[in-house]
């Protein structure tokens, strides 16, 4: 009978998985504008960037329906009887190489909601109502990010969608702060925290916040040139801000301390 529980649970578990992340369109072909980049279905990409952010769990993004699963007991803390001395209550996903990106896709799809993972060349990344948005990797524009050093540094697809869905997404589906309202004047920190604790799992520069170069802010090259960096607008504001609060005192690549 317990063992009948466990089936009939982990069947509900996996019912409410593939429900709540879901990839628009997975069977269609990601753009590829002359026929010479990478040739990938929407289901395939998204798939090889979350594998990314979570290398553990056996991460899968169905083809046909679009639906996110995760390994059934992966995200699934230990349940102790009684007290059991040295026994950890960890979950797979807690013991994993990437705890804030495992943690960050259990907690997504075992949401109540139901998010959406758009893969889009058109527009700049970004998270709107219960749809976040990435870019694929035949993009004609190289994104990236100032680091807490001020190198303008270019971001892998794979971390474009860890920002959006693991930031924006995911504080959203806590209940968590994250205010853009003031960007450039210290709003949107809490997302950019978010990416920085993935970038550590990853050995990558921590990206910098609003005190650092160029304000930690995001931006676009083209990837023919590679052309000028085009930085986000949220760059004036900073700047604007900076010259506010501070008078001349510090440039847009200066820290402050």
């Amino acid at each position: 009978m317990a063992a009948l529980r466990d089936r009939l649970g982990n069947a509900r578990l996996a019912r409410a998985i593939q429900r709540t992340v879901k990839v628009y369109h997975p069977a269609d072909p990601i753009p590829n504008p002359g026929g010479k980049g990478v040739v990938a279905t929407n289901a395939q990409t998204v798939e090889g960037y979350l594998q990314t952010l979570c290398s553990g769990g056996s991460v899968a993004v169905d083809g046909v329906s679009g639906n996110v699963t995760m390994a059934a007991g992966y995200c699934a803390h230990p349940k102790l009887w009684g007290w059991v001395p040295f026994t950890s209550t960890a979950s797979s996903a807690d013991k994993s190489k990437e705890p804030t990106g495992c943690n960050c896709l259990c907690d997504m799809v075992s949401a109540a909601a139901t998010w959406w993972i758009e893969v889009n060349d058109s527009d700049w990344p970004h998270t709107s109502g219960h749809t976040v948005t990435t870019v694929s990797p035949n993009s004609d524009k190289i994104w990236g990010a100032a680091t807490v050093s001020g190198k303008a540094s270019p971001i892998d697809p794979w971390l474009v969608l860890g920002h959006e869905l693991c930031g924006h997404a995911w504080l959203h589906q806590k209940g968590l702060p994250d205010e853009n309202a003031t960007r450039g004047e210290g709003g949107h920190q809490e997302t950019v925290e978010r990416e920085n604790l993935i970038r550590a799992e990853h050995g990558l520069e921590l990206r910098g916040n609003f005190k650092d170069p160029y304000c930690g802010e995001s931006f676009w090259r083209d990837k023919a040139g590679p052309g000028p960096v085009e930085w986000s607008s949220f760059l004036a504001k900073c700047e604007a801000w900076r010259k506010k609060t501070y008078g001349g005192k510090y440039k847009i690549s200066d820290k402050i301390p």
